[in-house]
């Protein structure tokens, strides 16, 4: 294999800074020949210049046309994104192909236009693909909620469609939950699905002192960390309600790292909420960080906020990034998330609406430094969870 073509159309999150910079690292080192397609608005990104400079080598870069580019507010729009994004990746590479052989196809976050795809199938059929799903939903109302839904057969349909394309070479998934409904349901093509653990890696900083004067943390207090796209998914304003507002804990302090979306920020210019910034109750980055301050942050932090909100059911980076920081983890009580934490012993789930039970439990979680007992948990879930291990799957994957 020599010419590798990736797709990738989302800026925020993890996906340029943790999967890409160190899957085309991977592959440049092996020398594989990469290129990559992308949208003229994620290569404008800080996220997209930090990825670039994080790289080895340089590598071509092919941005998508921005002729009728539509917003993502609302079901309709979503459908329409997803609709003209696929179209607009498909007669690029049908033009590329025409000056340039390639060997294989990565798309590195399928979910984004993950139903059309389905529908309308590869962009070409003689180059075999790669894809990574990040966020498949349509089993946890079973899993998790143990119901059954009357439109999970429509997905499941999709799927099966998804894995009966001849050039799908591989469907990576980072949810052991989804493996074990697809064999209750007994699938079909399932050598054409692999399972990798979802990937973090925190080297910390062993100068916490200094770290707390830098970021003004009062003496006495803990620090919660929530990190990532800042937005209502987080879990932000019931974080805030339930543990400042609700019966304050005295001595806790969030700190809340990562761009903010429109919402969160209309959220921390309330008059209550701008007194407990101004006390350092609540600690604010507004920004994408770089690994220097992403160290720094998870080492003056005590535990971790994944008490997510709004249908945030999926697999979680923070998580790992979390544990191998040696950080507990709060976390919301039916998802992905909360299954890892349950079972591997990392923390305590939450429900994040219910404020009461919830300022329960993590001043219990403080105060009796309870948070302190899963600190070896967590650090041995993430060594089963590194980059070279990541990678080496991968690499594999791209190989066979």
């Amino acid at each position: 294999m020599k010419n590798v073509l990736i797709v990738e159309v989302e800026h925020r999150g993890h996906h340029f800074i943790s999967y890409l910079k160190n899957i085309i690292n991977e592959l440049q080192s092996n020398q594989i020949k990469c290129y990559l397609i992308t949208t003229s608005e994620a290569a404008k990104s800080i996220e997209f210049k930090y990825f670039k400079k994080s790289i080895n080598k340089n590598i071509k870069i092919f941005r998508l046309n921005d002729k009728f580019n539509v917003a993502r507010k609302g079901k309709i729009s979503l459908f329409f994104f997803q609709l003209i994004i696929y179209f607009k990746i498909r007669f690029l590479i049908k033009k590329l192909i025409r000056k340039k052989n390639f060997d294989l196809i990565y798309l590195n976050t399928l979910d984004h236009f993950e139903k059309i795809f389905c529908v309308f199938g590869p962009f070409v059929k003689r180059i075999p693909i790669i894809c990574i799903l990040l966020n498949i939903k349509f089993h946890f109302q079973e899993i998790i909620h143990k119901k059954k839904s009357k439109i999970t057969w429509i997905y499941e349909f999709l799927f099966k469609r998804l894995l009966s394309f001849k050039n799908i070479k591989k469907v990576i998934i980072l949810d052991e939950l989804f493996v074990k409904y697809l064999r209750k349901k007994k699938f079909k093509y399932k050598k054409k699905i692999s399972l990798l653990p979802e990937v973090g890696e925190i080297k910390k900083i062993n100068k916490k002192k200094n770290l707390r004067k830098k970021f003004n943390i009062p003496k006495k207090n803990k620090v919660m960390l929530i990190y990532g796209v800042i937005n209502n998914v987080k879990g932000i304003n019931e974080a805030i309600h339930s543990l400042l507002l609700h019966n304050q804990i005295q001595n806790l302090s969030i700190m809340i790292v990562g761009k903010q979306d429109s919402i969160i920020k209309n959220l921390l210019h309330n008059k209550q909420i701008k007194n407990l910034i101004v006390c350092k109750k609540i600690i604010i980055i507004n920004n994408f960080v770089n690994e220097k301050i992403e160290r720094e942050i998870f080492s003056v932090s005590d535990f971790g906020w994944a008490g997510y909100a709004y249908g945030s059911q999926g697999s979680s980076g923070f998580l790992v990034h979390a544990c191998s920081a040696s950080l507990p983890i709060i976390s919301n009580n039916k998802s992905l998330t909360s299954h890892h934490v349950r079972k591997n012993n990392l923390g305590i789930c939450i429900d994040p609406f219910n404020y009461k039970n919830t300022n329960k439990a993590v001043r219990k979680f403080i105060y009796m430094n309870e948070y302190k007992k899963y600190v070896k948990n967590c650090i041995n879930f993430a060594k089963t969870r590194t980059k070279k291990k990541f990678l080496y799957q991968i690499l594999k994957e791209f190989n066979e």
